[in-house]
């Protein structure tokens, strides 16, 4: 199952919000206290548990908190479903959700529930609802447990305690013997006879119902089932990320009750976390190095350290491709020490690059919560510490993982390369203690990463020093040229981020456009509006070869297989309870006269006024199971594209 929504109903700031989050790497942007670290708390309480206390309930609502508060909610994938099949339902779910209420009791429940099989349902109500049986019962117990199966099957609802006494009473009415007298003389002994076969078959149907529903729901079997295959959400925390370079491994006299022992210091009682996850990937702990130090057999220590080093490096070593380094442990009789071998050259841990050591501490806290399905891994300010580089190595880092990862930042340097689906905003009102969640960022009125650096709080700060960008027209280009780039490439990393904004900001600005990042190459459309963007540009002086163009008479969503492009509006348009729907019959005249397939589509519907938004489409062709299908030759236009922007921003590829 794969993690698409999260929703939250009272914890802390986060009131009635909620937010898509199906991309691999999702990064929270806003304000100081805006509720960022809120989001991560409360994704990480929902799979520990426990009872949610007041400080953590929002204030405005505490007294009438009920149900859910924090949700989770997962697109079922196959082997989901094929985990279901013996699970009464001819119903399919798309999705599951996982919530948790303030007692801290959990709920799954599915979309559309579930509900069971209806054959046999179906079979009682035929065989109890034949006008014969009813004129032969003539007590009024009976009559009424008749009556009462009969409801009860044609609503195909659960049952309760008295349905069950209904089902009871008219097994035992159809299994009873018939008397009766012999030779019709009225005189002689009444002969009992079997139940007649009609009515034994009806008993045997009633019967299997009764089985059927003495089991759990639907929706209570499929959720055991289904129960495992949650991923957790696992929160990389300060104590996590703390690894340092020498740890004391002596003892201490303390005096108890009277009496002098030895205990350890501190760095033994209460290790970093970061040491303890360390030592974990080579199942050990400081405690194990203290008590052999402390045994007074020496070579004992040096067997433990450099088994505990030829494990660390099996985990680690495969992980660290910029440059063959080991990752390694020093015992002596007082000091348990991390050293860094680069070749002929040991250096301490904490003199090591910040990169090399969020790095190591991430993967040591990732080796502890190694399960299947992979985790969902959140982390606090991913950027703390760390220089611009070290943060795109972080990035890049996550990006491999096979978990995904959800995290906040303050630095537009740790923003994720994809920003059309990688960030979501979290924004304080101004009326009250809460805050709203935001699938995207941008607006009409400002190019570039200005809208970013607004929703992130920050008011002039630079780009200049960050990222290679291509400059693309708007913002359903920055939502949908990542994922075509990497459908056409197979690439997963691009190197370089895609930026919206040139058919918002005035042409007389453009000269100013290139504080969005480092390395700046631009993207048009092959259409008119396209053509008027590269004379723009070219007369506020951008190099001709930075500027590239879509084939002609193509926009982004022209890339797009056009039947698939099509499913997607009509989703839309679906969504929004309108009736219309457009096919490719009424759009073919326009496409064929060299007319974008986004401007066909809105002349079908009668306008612009009149067609869904560009964004909603893209959004709703994202959020579609398996790959974006590709137009003919887009994937040839994509590829030449990409080796461009490569070249043009200097972008660095691992081989």
């Amino acid at each position: 199952m794969r993690l698409t929504k999260i929703k939250f109903s009272g914890y802390k700031r986060l009131l009635d919000t909620g937010c898509n989050v199906d991309a691999d790497l999702i990064s929270f942007v806003g304000p100081n206290e805006a509720g960022k670290t809120t989001v991560l708390e409360a994704l990480a309480w929902l799979t520990e548990g426990g009872t949610l206390g007041p400080r953590k309930v929002n204030r405005t609502v505490e007294t009438t908190l009920r149900g859910p508060i924090v949700t989770a909610v997962f697109a079922l994938e196959a082997s989901d479903l094929e985990a279901l099949s013996e699970v009464d339902t001819n119903v399919a779910p798309r999705t599951l959700s996982f919530s948790r209420t303030p007692e801290g009791v959990e709920q799954i429940s599915f979309d559309p529930p579930l509900s069971r099989t209806t054959e046999l349902t179906q079979s009682v109500l035929k065989s109890v609802s034949d006008p014969e049986l009813s004129h032969r019962i003539e007590d009024k117990a009976t009559a009424t447990a008749l009556a009462h199966v009969i409801e009860l099957a044609s609503s195909e609802r659960e049952w309760k305690q008295k349905s069950e006494g209904a089902v009871q009473k008219l097994i035992e009415w159809l299994e009873l013997p018939i008397s009766a007298t012999g030779n019709g003389d009225e005189a002689a002994d009444e002969v009992e006879k079997s139940a007649p076969e009609s009515d034994l078959a009806a008993a045997r149907l009633l019967k299997d119902w009764q089985t059927q529903m003495s089991q759990p729901e639907p929706n209570v079997t499929a959720a055991d089932a289904l129960s495992g295959r949650i991923p957790a959400f696992v929160l990389f925390s300060e104590a996590d990320r703390k690894l340092g370079f020498e740890y004391d491994l002596r003892r201490r006299s303390v005096n108890q009750g009277g009496r002098s022992q030895y205990v350890p210091y501190d760095d033994v009682e209460n290790p970093d976390g970061g040491l303890v996850n360390l030592l974990s990937l080579a199942n050990t702990s400081i405690r194990q190095f203290y008590e052999l130090v402390h045994a007074g057999v020496p070579e004992r220590v040096s067997a433990h350290a450099r088994k505990t080093n030829k494990a660390l490096n099996e985990a680690i070593s495969p992980h660290w491709r910029q440059r063959p380094l080991e990752i390694r442990v020093e015992a002596s009789d007082t000091k348990l020490r991390i050293v860094v071998d680069e070749g002929e050259d040991t250096a301490r841990f904490t003199d090591r690059s910040d990169g090399l050591r969020i790095f190591v501490a991430l993967l040591s806290f990732l080796a502890q919560h190694t399960t299947d399905p992979p985790p969902i891994l959140l982390i606090d300010e991913a950027d703390i510490h760390l220089h611009y580089n070290a943060q795109a190595d972080l990035i890049n880092f996550l990006l491999e993982l096979p978990s995904r990862t959800i995290y906040t930042t303050h630095s537009p340097g740790c923003l994720p390369l994809d920003l059309g689906t990688g960030i979501r905003v979290i924004e304080p009102s101004q009326k009250d203690p809460t805050s709203k969640l935001r699938n995207n960022f941008w607006d009409g009125n400002q190019p570039g990463f200005m809208p970013l650096l607004f929703a992130m709080g920050a008011g002039a700060a630079a780009f200049s020093s960050l990222r290679a960008a291509v400059f693309t027209e708007g913002p359903s280009d920055m939502m949908l040229l990542p994922t075509l780039l990497r459908e056409a490439t197979q690439e997963r990393n691009l190197g370089y981020q895609i930026v919206p904004g040139l058919a918002s900001i005035h042409p007389g600005s453009l000269g100013n456009t290139d504080y969005a990042a480092v390395r700046v190459a631009y993207l048009v459309d092959g259409d008119e509006g396209g053509c008027d963007h590269q004379k723009h540009l070219l007369k506020a002086g951008v190099p001709e070869n930075r500027i590239l163009r879509l084939p002609e008479g193509m926009a982004t969503e022209d890339l797009i297989d056009p039947d698939v492009y099509l499913e997607a509006v009509n989703g839309v348009l679906a969504d929004s309870q309108r009736t219309e729907q457009v096919t490719m019959e009424q759009i073919k005249d326009d496409l064929d006269a060299g007319v974008t397939i986004a401007r066909a589509v809105e002349i079908a519907l009668g306008g612009p006024d009149s067609a869904p938004g560009k964004g909603a489409v893209a959004g709703r062709l994202l959020r579609r199971d398996g790959s974006l299908p590709l137009a003919n030759m887009a994937r040839e236009y994509l590829a030449a594209h990409h080796a461009t922007f490569i070249e043009l921003l200097g972008v660095k590829q691992k081989p």
